[in-house]
Parts: structure tokens; sequence; C-alpha cells
């Protein structure tokens, strides 16, 4: 819906239109996008499967990939304020899944 107004808002402003021309580089960002799509689904798919306080702790490895994919592919540099803003991401973001598992863990024991 928001396209086809965006469109007739276009038109009667008398914008110019450009239509896209089929290159190389709109190629590779279409392949980029089905990838994405196809990697967003199979991690829904996935979560799905996994308790849902195991499925927040598995995407708290996209921070921890991120790095260390920058570090692999893009010679990004790990700093010191690389490893702390990472650790207090991580670790604020799994408290309350950590502590959760523990009560869990004392319930089951008693």
């Amino acid at each position: 819906m928001i396209l086809f107004t965006n469109a007739l808002i276009s038109l009667l402003l008398h914008e110019v239109q450009i239509l896209p021309s089929f290159s190389a580089v709109w190629f590779w960002q279409l392949c980029y996008s089905v990838v994405s799509l196809f990697g967003f689904w199979l991690v829904i798919a996935g979560l799905k499967r996994v308790d849902a306080t195991i499925g927040a702790l598995i995407g708290l490895l996209e921070i921890v990939f991120g790095v260390a994919f920058g570090i692999l592919f893009f010679r990004e540099d790990l700093t010191a304020s690389v490893v702390v803003g990472g650790l207090l991401i991580v670790g604020a973001a799994s408290l309350p899944n950590v502590w959760e598992m523990i009560k869990e863990k004392r319930v089951l024991e008693t």
C-alpha cells in the first residue's frame, strides 16, 4: 500500500522517474537479498524448535560472529573497547535468561 501511495505522490509532484538498469551490482544485490531472506527464514524455523531461553542465548552469538567475521574478512582490529563492549552487551542481554535457567535448575533439583 505504501508503495502505491508513494508512487502516486511522486507522479503528482512530477518527480523524475529513473528506471534501474540491470548490472552486476543489481544482480549481486538481488542475490544478497534472496540469501538474507532465506537465512532469516531458517533462523525463525530453527527458533521454533528450541526453548525460548536457549533461542535467546543463541541469538546473542550474532554479536560474537559479527566481530569474528569483521576480524577475519574485513581485517578489523580487535581492540579492548570492542571486547568490553561486546561483553557488556552479551552479559546484559543474557543475564535474565541465565538467571531463569538457574532458577529452573534449582526447582528441578528440589
